[in-house]
Parts: C-alpha cells; sequence; structure tokens
C-alpha cells in the first residue's frame, strides 16, 4: 500500500510537472524524483537478486535452455555487480550462499577484478573438491566435481563468458 501511495504521489507530481515543460526549474525536480525512482527499483533488484542468488543450486553457463536464454542466475550476478557494495554482496553471497552460489560469488569478484580475495576463496573453496556440483551449459544438466568447476573459474573461463555477456546484457537486453 506505501509503495501504491507513492507511486501514485510520483505520478501526480510527474503530471503537474509536465505541465511547465522542460526548461521550467520544475523540470530539475522531476529529473531528480525520477532518478531516486531508478535507485530504489535499482537496491530492490538488487536485494531480491542477491535472495535469489543465494539459494540457487545449479552452476549455469551464459546461455541456458532450448532457446539459449540468459540465465536468471546470470542475470541476478549482473544485478549485484551493479551496486556499489557489489565486493560486499560477493563476500556475503560466498558466506552465506549454497555451492553454486559460492563459485558464482568467485566468479563475481573475478568481474570486478578483485583477485586477490578470488584466490583466497578459490583456496577455501577446494575443502569441497570431491563434491559434485549441478552445472548447466546450454540445455545439459551435468554434474561436476567441484575441483574442476573451481580449475575452470581459475583459468577465467567463466569470468570470459559472463563478462561477454554482461556488456550484451547493459547495452540490449537489461529490462
Amino acid at each position: 500500500m506505501i509503495l501504491l501511495a507513492a507511486k501514485t504521489k510520483r505520478y501526480l507530481t510527474m503530471m503537474s510537472l509536465l505541465g511547465s515543460l522542460t526548461t521550467s526549474p520544475a523540470w530539475a525536480s522531476f529529473s531528480t524524483l525520477e532518478s531516486e525512482h531508478v535507485n530504489v527499483h535499482t537496491e530492490e533488484q538488487i536485494q531480491l537478486s542477491f535472495e535469489q542468488l543465494r539459494d540457487v543450486e545449479t552452476l549455469e553457463s551464459s546461455r541456458v535452455g532450448f532457446a539459449g536464454s540468459l540465465s536468471q542466475p546470470m542475470i541476478n550476478l549482473f544485478w549485484i555487480l551493479e551496486s556499489p557494495k557489489a565486493e560486499e554482496l560477493m563476500l556475503l553471497l560466498y558466506e552465506q550462499g549454497q555451492l553454486a552460489a559460492k563459485m558464482y560469488a568467485i566468479i563475481g569478484l573475478q568481474m570486478l577484478e578483485q583477485q586477490n580475495l578470488v584466490v583466497d576463496l578459490v583456496k577455501d573453496a577446494s575443502q569441497y573438491n570431491n563434491e559434485y556440483l549441478a552445472t548447466m551449459d546450454g540445455c545439459i544438466m551435468d554434474e561436476q566435481l567441484v575441483r574442476n568447476v573451481l580449475m575452470a573459474i581459475r583459468r577465467g573461463i567463466y569470468r570470459q563468458m559472463f563478462n561477454d555477456e554482461r556488456q550484451k546484457w547493459s547495452s540490449e537486453e537489461r529490462p
């Protein structure tokens, strides 16, 4: 209900400001309101993305399914990386997340160029080396030893794939 009231207030503010054209001082207020709305939306999206990614149980490649759609965990990772607190969120994701989420956190830190943290977390994650992790590449589901996934992460395979997709997402696919 509070969100609806805030949206209604913004709408009414917007409508009154539109009447005074973009050259008036009121236009600056409208722009500020809109940028605040975007920031609130982004913060909510980042929080939701964190919660969803924390509980993910499959490490997915960038494109999955028969249509090769951008995976939801990938989109969630991209939203988190948009945050000014992305590094902190990646560390929290590693600490709180499922095993697949831990892998996303390490990859996210690689994307943020935090190599010292990546080295430390890869070393810590090696405690899971003999466990199997569900993975999805395209439309193929598999289980891989964590040691093999960590080796691919160390080599930068996921980072490169994810960075390529992030650039496309930022410019073309971002909602």
